[in-house]
């Protein structure tokens, strides 16, 4: 390799914060067979590119004399144990080095639109005779091979990521998705009737920060197009409009004093060349609960009317900003690579470790997911690289020219549909988000109004029909859900936040009950005779609640649950109980004081599902033989009020009893009055039951 060639390795991993040394440099990318005679891309999968092999002592002084690349081996590359062990893997020890030479191999991948190459490292011995002429995968490194955005590397798909979010190059490619967003993509086209925010960031032309604050939108003729942000809190905020400093704010904000993800939102404002910025710290009125209250309103509007979100994915806080330089990707080498005879290049090699799944703190909070639901495009700055996303496509700054479809936000909200099929979407909605946390408990409801809102609108559903994180038109299967692992101190909040029987009654991740055959009303054993809500704020119909109570009318029994082992039995008298076939869902275990808890509960179990299922088996002809005749019930485990004839929720419960001949288990709701009970009080009866 000559001196320029090495001297354009070195200012390529200096660019990219990279490592490179003449021991990582002796492997050469050969990409000449990817490119035909005219300088076009071949398309080649399982190619071998390159290929080299080196002593574990060679590899051990290269790792000695701070190589990356040969650290890395050293440090996750494994071996067989043995003959007798093929399967068990160890690191290379000594009593084996002889044996051993580090296989180092480039091959290529076919994908739609373009190629990418992967290198592949693994430990070789002299006689692994017994596992055939090659290691299984199972002891192969793969690392993922990029190059970089230059025309000499148009032949690989995946580009190195400029370490530096502020770099020309990546507000460059940020202005591109957008201007081709905004011109070519139906999808994304802003909606036709949409409220806008009460108020505005002015972050001035170009960047200006003197021109910087907050303005009203009522002025005619003024353009509306603004940018969003999404991020985490991370606590309080340092500045925030009052109704003291509000005109403060509209006669100019000091940059300065802004928290650095603020301050990095109005940086990629300007660099996008738009002109307004919505942050709701400065553009909400926080002592102002009537203020608070319309502009929630509008956060559907705000959010889907925004020419595009800024999410602030890798800042855990506001303080923390999101334009920091990112760092390499293990093990962060550079190597080069040869495309002509005389014109060579660099490559990354990124450990394919970094693929796995990173959540983003943004990820984790619960007022951020209706923004990134509700947003027609998004532009990500995550842990590791800048993103984009659309109603049409998403890709990022590695894969720049690998896209792929996005589905539509209007995926998520159903214009019609069974009321199983409606009952999905909102399930899986809530479902996602209750595995978010807030830092204010109370704000269970409200960070999710949006969300509702637009439920509401795409499924022609009215506003008092939402009934605190339930509708009232699909109510009986809105009850069926479950935490599966309840935290033993978690119980309904003592500051009330919604009824029991409602989802957000709890702050833990919730499931649903998913019947084999879907929860139609054909299927459904109780019925609602009536859901009362008071709103805290009547402006704000999807928002929190004072008090909500809903009417049941279905079979119930009383019965008895044992909390230690979560089984339930009859609740009758006599000295020899039976227990039920009955799987509980308990939603918590907190049932009095932590020094007085009881070993068991008296509950009352309402059915609200009942079917049943005959499966089938395929015969020697090919032929549907029935097979097992079982029946599906669901239903609620509730509590009677102290207080008064009220019932509270304390789970669910799921029940699959077999109805073959041979079987002998015994159904939860029996025909017939137990002969030991007094005058029936223990029967299965049907009751109107009042649950708060």
């Amino acid at each position: 390799m000559d001196d320029g060639h090495m001297s354009h390795i070195s200012r390529g991993a200096a660019k990219y914060r990279l490592h490179t040394c003449q021991h990582c440099q002796a492997l050469v990318l050969n990409l000449r067979s990817l490119l035909d005679p005219s300088g076009s891309t071949r398309t080649a999968s399982g190619a071998t590119l390159s290929s080299y092999s080196f002593t574990r002592r060679h590899t051990i002084q290269a790792a000695d004399q701070a190589c990356n690349f040969f650290q890395f081996c050293i440090s996750n590359v494994k071996v067989p144990a043995s003959k007798a062990e093929p399967l068990r893997t160890i690191f290379p020890v000594e009593d084996i080095a002889d044996e051993l030479t580090l296989e180092v191999r480039f091959s290529t991948k076919a994908i739609e639109g373009g190629i990418k190459c992967y290198c592949w490292v693994s430990w070789d011995r002299a006689d692994k005779a017994w596992m055939g002429d090659r290691f299984p995968d199972l002891f192969w490194w793969i690392f993922e091979v990029s190059v970089p955005k230059d025309a000499a590397a148009v032949c690989l798909s995946t580009k190195m990521i400029d370490p530096c979010p502020t770099s020309p190059d990546n507000f460059s490619m940020a202005r591109k998705w957008l201007n081709n967003c905004m011109e070519s993509h139906m999808k994304c086209r802003a909606p036709e009737t949409s409220s806008v925010p009460s108020r505005l960031i002015f972050v001035g032309q170009g960047q200006n920060p003197t021109e910087l604050r907050l303005v009203p939108t009522q002025k005619p003729g003024q353009d509306m197009s603004w940018v969003a942000l999404s991020y985490c809190w991370g606590g309080p905020q340092p500045v925030y409009t009052t109704r003291e400093n509000i005109e403060d704010h509209y006669a100019g904000i000091d940059l300065k004093i802004l928290p650095a993800t603020v301050r990095d939102a109005i940086l990629v404002t300007q660099k996008l060349n738009q002109q307004y910025l919505w942050v709701d710290c400065l553009c909400i009125i926080q002592d102002d609960e009537t203020d608070k209250g319309r502009e929630l309103n509008k956060m559907p509007d705000i959010y889907h009317g925004a020419i595009l979100t800024i999410v602030a994915a890798c800042a855990s806080s506001c303080r923390q900003g999101f334009l920091y330089d990112r760092a390499a990707h293990q093990p962060g080498v550079v190597i080069p690579t040869r495309i002509y005879e005389n014109q060579g290049g660099i490559a990354q090699l990124t450990s394919s470790g970094h693929k796995n799944i990173h959540e983003e703190p943004v990820e984790t909070r619960g007022w951020t997911y209706q923004e990134r639901i509700l947003s027609r495009r998004t532009l990500s700055y995550g842990t590791f690289e800048m993103k984009w996303t659309c109603q049409e496509h998403h890709f990022s700054a590695s894969d720049e020219e690998q896209t792929f479809l996005s589905p539509p936000l209007s995926s998520n909200f159903p214009m019609s549909g069974t009321i199983s099929e409606i009952y999905d979407k909102w399930a899986e909605l809530v479902e996602s988000y209750s595995s978010r946390t807030l830092t204010f408990p109370g704000d269970k409801l409200a960070a999710l109004s949006a969300i509702a809102k637009y439920f509401a609108q795409y499924c022609r559903f009215e506003p008092e029909e939402y009934i605190a994180g339930l509708w009232e038109k699909i109510m009986i299967p809105c009850l069926l859900w479950y935490t599966q692992d309840p935290d033993p101190n978690t119980c309904h909040d003592h500051d009330y936040i919604a009824p029991s029987w409602s989802w957000a009654s709890l702050q833990c991740e919730i499931s649903r009950h998913l019947p084999p055959w879907g929860l139609e009303d054909e299927y459904a054993q109780a019925e609602v005779h009536g859901a009362e809500v008071i709103l805290k704020n009547p402006d704000t119909p999807f928002s929190a609640v004072s008090r909500s109570r809903l009417t049941l009318k279905g079979l119930v029994t009383r019965a008895v649950l044992d909390i230690a082992t979560n089984r339930v039995r009859e609740a009758c008298h006599a000295a020899t109980m039976s227990e039920f076939p009955l799987r509980a869902y308990p939603d918590h275990f907190n049932f009095g004081k932590k020094e007085n808890q009881p070993n068991e509960v008296d509950i009352w179990c309402l059915e609200l599902y009942r079917h049943r299922h005959q499966s089938v088996i395929g015969g020697p002809g090919g032929e549907s033989i029935p097979a097992a005749l079982n029946e599906y019930r669901y239903g609620l485990l509730l509590r009677c009020s102290n207080r008064s004839l009220d019932y509270y929720r304390i789970g669910s419960y799921m029940q699959e009893i077999s109805l073959d001949p041979d079987k002998s288990d015994m159904p939860l709701i029996s025909d017939s009055i137990c002969d030991r009970c007094i005058n029936g009080q223990f029967q299965t009866r049907e009751m109107v039951m009042f649950l708060i």
